[in-house]
């Protein structure tokens, strides 16, 4: 059961009958030679069979393939092809590999089978851990021998600049040493880096090298069989001799050495439309116009055979050779082949349309009968030809393929316009994709494989038109319709299909396309577009209803997003005063999880990456989407990262004099260099070349380390102290050290000297980094000295009020970081632009190399920012700088004060206004009267300040010279109680005047708490150790005590509160809630849960109010059936958090920040 939950890629075995076998007696020479590699075990562990398209390479595969199973050597093979999802999909290369390995050997599968039990997703691990697990271990379990099989691995999907397969399995190889790969592939970048890998021994056959006598026997032994059996099976149609030796000979010479092209031309003559004496003419009989003379033999042979295709029709006729065009075009360009069905209703035609039109074409097509299987190519030499202007010379078969990218670009718009709708697949409300029972089956009937393959496809065939030149109105129309309209639509297709991050490249691939078709108004639409789609990523990734729900309510209310889409806002969780008009510098903020805190961030040389490092952990994503790419983990202390030069390695320093370097494709470890236990590597550099790396020592050595060999190539000695600052100049063999001996020395690495030691600085070196002959070398003093590299001169002396620095590599800016701000400075222009719409922490802060990026640290989560200008810092009117202590609300709920150690911010609790401030320090009481008409606010001083809600007027009164507990407001704000540890004054505050004073026959204990009765006519003392005691206030003004009391359970007693009072006791528990409550940990909490006045007067309804809760380290709000009613975002997150909502429908929250905002819940 566990085997057959495996995710495996169907038909990918030799077996599957993907590809025919080598004609028996063609391609001996080389046959022998793989199965005399495969039969001596001394021999390299990989063999790889390269070659140009079409010399055969899958022929032989399939051949040798079986003639391994048949001797019981072939273990398991993997046929690649770009033409099926599952086979052109690296991560499940291994997986199927382990599956048919596991059907080839008991012993194998009783090896493997406890592996997936214990890591039943192994899946989701990377393929260097995929490969270690599934076949690694169980070969060394078993020690098994096998052969493995990999055919045309240029045919998987693998953007990065070293194969990933071959990366994982240079990495493992020799943990197998039984085990033979036998794998072919055409010699492309990717590929050949991949081979050139140190340990990965391998040995290579050229096809291309093989003796061309050879080549061509093979092929006319290969071309007269098959004749042969073209004319036995359908004699009826053929007279006389047939093929003549001449025949023969033409087409020998039209193969030029490639079998694909015989194949070609074999199944052209076995075309089922007509004869094949016919078909063998059209080929061999020399042809009556001149332009292809002199040709490559495939290119004479692919003209024919699309000649032949058009012989009977109309030449006048423009609608069959258009529609020809267009679908041909749309098969040979189409990003992914598509089935007939699909291909028909992009196109806007019938399937029957499509059938009929490339009739005499499947010569050079794979044409299903099925209209759901997908059309594809017979090879891609074909698409080569016929998208060559220089090869294809007949105007009414050339593909031209920008314009041609623009009709389907065109075509998919279209078909998005047409089909796309709000909750495409009928989520219920608040749904999580994942949590959709029956997702797969929703999918598959709603979001069909068109609609699809355009949603996906549409942006990429638009960036590729953008050479087409021509008027685009028309397509500017559809693209406009489609950001105005469609939007938001687009996105749920791409959440639920788990292709979300294919929306960035969308719009990146559109906004390429402007570039050629300029329009300033869609360009700033899809830049908003994609601030849009980056703020609300990681929830959307989750749930694409909450596109809706979450990710338009923290657009910020000017964003033209936003302003299209508003109607579409369907949430039960309201935002007040959470965000800003615009969008600020951040562009994106990104979770990482290397620890408690992120320690330093780095980018890559190429910008399309960040390392995000930890204290023992390390963690690189993708820059445009903040997806992972990979994660290294340390069993020590991190100093320093750093990129290889083509981003594909990364070097780390660590306690325990040791260096890493980690391939981050495969995220594994490549080389560990070490010299002592008792020394660490403060700070790591790549050479320009990428094969070396240098390392800056505690001990104060500088040591440089060959990738490649492993081996220490010199330890340079010189400084005194310890080296916390390595960077290479330009040229491969000069370091440069920055020492806390206050030094900065060039090496010459080749003689093992100090060529140059720059003058000694006052203070130890911050930051060092060099580009274009220039090196930057930042104090802690707050300097930055730009020095000539070779001269040593200094080109230019930065000085402010600086405390960290940052070089752009390529960008030629130097950032200028003080605290939680900067300044970039331009070394061309040689200005300073103040970054104000930054808000970071400095400290930690870098540049992209290109200088159009800061990368920054916020806990747990870096932040890039834009350094672009135009973007505002935005401060809400609720910002409070310093930790806010208490929350208070008043009666009617309308108003909410903030106290700080600083003071305190009275704002509407609608809609987030700022009223009015307080700048006194450490107040110790705020109080509300109960028609909230009046604030007061004691301070320290012995003085109470005065706030007129309705007149928005403050003013002071001096109550005493002595300390005070606390105050209170009567009901209506005319007059005000004082309370000191000694006694009680009543003050009116229309005139400022004290109207009574009353002393205490006892000191108080400074906890108690005071208030007035709702008729104003007495005061109360609440006492935490002696209950309540209660005054009447007399016309005249007199405190006369109340003559009630009741006895406390030790025995003493306290005054008993008249029965109005009593009742004013409960009422103020409700109404006034002064004091937040606590956590259970004495903190407390940044959520204050507030009745709506709707709800005040309606306590007693019989249905409930629903309850929300915020669960610690989460994303969501959730009600109280669990449901996810809000997203939100990194910097929105409460600091701290309770355990769960209260009934309340108002929630007030402050970040980290100092933000605060409200949220507000309405019934669904």
């Amino acid at each position: 059961a566990y085997l057959a939950k495996l995710p495996c890629a169907v038909r990918a075995g030799y077996s599957s009958g993907n590809h025919k076998s080598c004609l028996e007696g063609t391609r001996e020479g080389v046959l022998s030679d793989i199965e005399a590699w495969e039969a001596d075990e001394r021999n390299e562990s990989v063999y790889w069979l390269k070659g140009v398209a079409g010399c055969g390479k899958s022929t032989i595969a399939q051949t040798f393939a079986a003639r391994s199973a048949a001797k019981g050597n072939l273990g398991a093979s993997f046929f690649c092809s770009r033409d099926y999802p599952d086979r052109r999909n690296l991560n499940l290369i291994f997986l199927t590999l382990a599956r048919d390995l596991a059907y080839w050997s008991a012993d194998f599968k009783t090896a493997l089978m406890p592996i997936i039990r214990v890591n039943p997703n192994v899946q989701d691990d990377s393929l260097p851990v995929q490969l270690e697990k599934l076949l690694v271990r169980p070969f060394k379990k078993t020690r098994l021998s096998a052969t493995i099989v990999v055919d045309a691995l240029d045919e998987c999907e693998d953007k990065e600049p070293v194969s990933e397969f071959l990366s994982a399995l240079a990495l493992h190889v020799d943990n197998m040493p039984t085990v033979r790969f036998f794998i072919t592939g055409r010699p492309e970048d990717h590929i050949r880096s991949g081979f050139k890998l140190p340990s990965l021994r391998t040995k290579e056959l050229p096809l291309h090298d093989v003796d061309s006598a050879a080549v061509d026997s093979d092929i006319k032994s290969f071309v007269i069989f098959r004749l042969d059996e073209i004319a036995t099976r359908r004699r009826e149609s053929i007279s006389g001799q047939w093929p003549s030796d001449r025949d023969i000979a033409v087409i020998l010479k039209k193969t030029s050495g490639l079998f694909i092209v015989a194949s070609v031309i074999l199944r052209f003559i076995d075309s089922p439309f007509t004869s094949p004496q016919k078909r063998l003419k059209l080929i061999v009989e020399p042809q009556e116009s001149t332009i292809y003379e002199g040709r490559s033999g495939i290119d004479v042979v692919y003209h024919q055979i699309l000649s032949a295709g058009v012989e009977d029709a109309d030449e006048d006729d423009p609608v069959f050779f258009d529609q020809l065009h267009l679908v041909v075009g749309s098969i040979v360009l189409a990003l992914k082949p598509l089935p007939r069905a699909s291909l028909a209703e992009v196109l806007e035609m019938t399937p029957q349309e499509i059938w009929i039109i490339l009739t005499h074409l499947h010569s050079v097509l794979i044409m299903p009968e099925s209209e759901s299987e997908p059309i594809r190519i017979l090879h891609k030499s074909f698409a080569d030809f016929i998208t060559d202007k220089e090869r294809c010379l007949d105007a009414r078969h050339f593909i031209d393929a920008p314009p041609h990218h623009s009709v389907l670009g065109m075509h998919c718009l279209k078909l998005m316009n047409m089909r796309l709708m709000k909750n495409i697949c009928g989520f219920p409300r608040y749904a999580m994709n994942n949590d959709v029972e029956d997702l797969h089956a929703r999918r598959e009937l709603c979001i069909v494989a068109p609609l699809s393959y355009a949603c996906s496809s549409w942006a990429k065939h638009l960036q590729l038109s953008s050479q087409a030149g021509g008027n685009t109105s028309s397509v500017l129309t559809l693209v406009n319709d489609f950001f105005t309209c469609h939007l938001l639509s687009w996105l749920e297709v791409l959440s639920i299909e788990e292709h979300l991050h294919t929306a960035i490249y969308s719009l990146n691939d559109v906004r390429s396309w402007l570039t050629n078709n300029p329009n300033p108004d869609l360009s700033d639409l899809i830049d908003d577009c994609e601030r849009f789609v980056l703020r609300s990523f990681d929830g959307v990734k989750q749930s694409a209803m909450h596109i809706y729900h979450s990710a338009l309510s923290w657009t910020p209310t000017s964003s033209p997003t936003r302003q299209l889409y508003e109607r579409e806002l369907m949430t039960e969780a309201k935002l007040v005063n959470a965000v800003g008009p615009t969008w600020d510098a951040c562009i994106r903020i990104v979770p990482v999880t290397v620890g408690k805190h992120v320690e330093a961030v780095v980018f890559s040389p190429s910008g399309a990456l960040i390392a995000a490092r930890g204290r023992n952990c390390v963690e690189v994503f993708d820059v445009m989407t903040g997806v992972n790419r990979a994660t290294f983990d340390e069993n020590m202390f991190i100093f320093s990262v750093a990129f290889s030069p083509d981003d594909g390695f990364l070097g780390s320093g660590n306690s325990g004099g040791t260096i890493n370097v980690w391939d981050v494709q495969t995220g594994t470890m490549l080389r560990s260099f070490k010299w002592n236990d008792w020394s660490s590597a403060l700070s790591v550099a790549f050479s320009s070349c990428g094969t070396m790396i240098s390392s800056g020592g505690s001990d104060g050595t500088v040591r440089i380390w060959n990738i490649l060999s492993g081996d220490c190539v010199c330890v340079l000695k010189g400084h005194s102290r310890a080296v916390k600052n390595v960077c290479w100049l330009a040229m491969w063999n000069q370091v440069v050290s920055a020492s806390d001996d206050f030094t900065v020395r060039i090496w010459d690495v080749q003689k093992q000297t100090c060529s140059k030691i720059f003058a000694q600085y006052s203070d130890p070196v911050a930051a060092l980094a060099s580009s274009r002959g220039l090196l930057l070398v930042a104090s802690t003093n707050g300097t930055v000295n730009i020095y000539d590299s070779q001269s040593g001169d200094i080109i230019h002396v930065i000085t402010s009020n600086i405390t960290h620095s940052r070089f752009s590599i390529d960008g030629g800016k130097v950032l200028v970081a003080s605290e939680n701000s900067g300044d970039i400075w331009d070394i061309t222009t040689k200005t300073l632009t103040r970054v104000r719409c930054i808000d970071y922490n400095g400290d930690h802060a870098t540049f992209s190399p290109d200088g159009t990026r800061i990368a920054s640290i916020y806990d747990k989560f870096v932040k890039i920012w834009k350094t672009n200008a135009g973007y505002n810092h935005h401060e809400t009117s609720t910002h409070v700088h310093y930790p806010i202590k208490d929350v208070y609300i008043s009666p009617d709920e309308r108003l909410v004060t903030l106290k700080s150690m600083k003071g305190a911010k009275i704002f509407d609790a609608a809609t987030g206004q700022s009223l009015f401030t307080n700048l006194i320090n450490n107040l110790l009481s705020i109080v509300f009267s109960l028609d909230s008409a009046f604030v007061a606010f004691l301070s320290p001083q012995c003085t109470v300040q005065t706030w007129n809600a309705h007149t928005r007027l403050h003013k002071s009164i001096a109550v005493d010279n002595v300390f005070h507990i606390a105050i209170a407001l009567s009901p209506d704000g005319s007059q005000l109680a004082s309370l000191s540890r000694s006694h009680m004054k009543l003050w009116d505050l229309k005139n400022e005047g004290c109207l009574a004073h009353l002393e205490f026959n006892r000191k108080l204990e400074g906890q108690e708490q005071i208030s007035f009765s709702t008729d104003a006519t007495s005061v109360s003392v609440l006492e935490k150790s002696h209950g309540t005691q209660s005054w009447r206030i007399s016309p005249n003004h007199n405190i006369d005590l109340t003559r009630d009391f009741i006895n406390n359970s030790d025995g003493t007693q306290s005054w008993l509160i008249s029965r109005p009072l009593k009742s004013l006791v409960q009422i103020e528990q409700n109404i006034i809630p002064n004091h937040p409550r606590d956590n259970h940990d004495g903190t407390k909490l940044p959520m204050v849960f507030v009745p709506t006045t709707e709800e005040r007067s309606n306590q007693d309804a019989s249905v409930p109010c629903q309850s929300y809760r915020y669960e610690t380290d989460s994303e969501w709000i959730l009600d109280q059936d669990g449901r996810r009613v809000l997203w939100i975002p990194p910097d929105e997150r409460p600091k701290k958090f309770s355990s769960g909502f209260k009934r309340e429908k108002k929630v007030l929250v402050q970040t980290e920040s100092g933000k605060v905002y409200f949220v507000n819940f309405s019934q669904s």
